[in-house]
């Protein structure tokens, strides 16, 4: 008999632009099933995108 299989944790460093790029992404899918949130899920991602000065 096996052990149970534990699941793999990857990490990964990315620069503040494409972590951004991703956090839209996330940030899309999120709101395609919460689209009252839009106002909200904007605003927040326009405090991240000042405070690490992506442009």
């Amino acid at each position: 008999m096996q052990p149970p299989m534990a699941e793999i944790v990857e990490n990964a460093i990315v620069d503040y632009e494409t972590f951004f790029k991703y956090l839209i992404e996330a940030s899309e899918g999120y709101l395609t099933r919460n689209p009252n949130d839009k106002y909200q899920v904007e605003a927040c991602l326009e405090i991240i995108k000042h405070k690490f000065m992506i442009f």
